[in-house]
């Protein structure tokens, strides 16, 4: 593809004929699509629900060495990411039956401000949205005029890379508080400034707004845990992205990290492919 690459991998038992539901994941600063392939707790949860996984490569910056993400606020500026992420859906709809009406956004880290990124400016393609461990970046939005859609947030307290409270980044960048992050989408979204719901379960305490105003629902959870995905973090986002809890907008039908870098193209694992081209 031009201006990068992806890699898949397919749900095992998939019969070949039925549409996909997927999820974009976007992969940590540094960081790779084969190694989004390998994320165990991921690829066990997207099997059993019987949906694709779709990991975009982010690109090296000039002089940096490392592979990022051009969102707003970040250091990079390699290109467009949400055409660029339009473009990856586009290639996957030519060659499987993608089901453009269940397509979800994950990331981690800096993969998971991706995720802020596009539920902010870009949310009309996707159903939904799961951040891990990163929020916005500084200056921060202060409206979001995409379509509001459900979007959930796992954050650890001792967080000291992608801290709550954000931290400088080389002097000039700076990742933004992930609570005043919430707020911005409060506040686009129309939700009430305290929660619906408390909970304090399973290692995660979360606040819920299942119904705000213009249609979208919010979810926050902290954990006890530092820069990482806590224990059980895909079925309980999934389950609630997809339960019947909140009636959010989804798009219609046809509507447009801590791991090594690997090169995606040897991720053709069973049940996996690289596509570069």
């Amino acid at each position: 593809m031009e201006n990068g690459t992806y890699a898949l991998a397919l749900p095992k038992g998939w019969d070949g004929r039925a549409a996909l539901p997927a999820l974009v994941f976007f992969h940590g600063y540094g960081s790779s699509a084969g190694a989004t392939l390998r994320r165990d707790d991921l690829r066990a949860e997207l099997d059993r629900r019987g949906w694709l996984l779709i990991a975009p490569n982010g690109l090296v910056p000039p002089g940096r060495g490392r592979t990022s993400w051009s969102h707003e606020g970040s250091p990079s500026r390699t290109r467009d990411e949400a055409a660029f992420t339009h473009a990856v859906l586009g290639d996957v709809a030519e060659r499987l039956p993608l089901d453009r009406g269940r397509v979800f956004v994950g990331g981690f880290s800096q993969g998971s401000s991706m995720a802020w990124h596009l539920a902010c400016l870009d949310a009309a393609p996707y159903a939904g949205f799961v951040a891990l461990s990163g929020a916005f970046w500084d200056p921060m939005p202060e409206d979001c005029p995409a379509p509001p859609r459900r979007l959930v947030h796992f954050h650890g307290l001792t967080d000291h890379t992608v801290p709550l409270e954000g931290r400088p980044i080389g002097g000039r960048f700076r990742q933004s508080d992930a609570f005043a992050s919430l707020a911005v989408l409060r506040r686009s979204w129309g939700c009430p400034s305290m929660p619906d719901g408390m909970t304090v379960a399973g290692g995660l305490r979360c606040r819920t707004w299942p119904a705000c105003g213009r249609g979208g629902a919010l979810r926050f959870c902290l954990h006890d845990g530092g820069h990482e995905a806590p224990k059980g973090w895909a079925k309980e986002a999934f389950d609630w992205l997809e339960g019947d809890q909140v009636d959010a907008p989804r798009p219609p039908h046809g509507d447009k990290d801590p791991h090594p870098q690997t090169d995606p193209t040897a991720a053709r694992t069973p049940g996996a492919a690289a596509r570069a081209r």
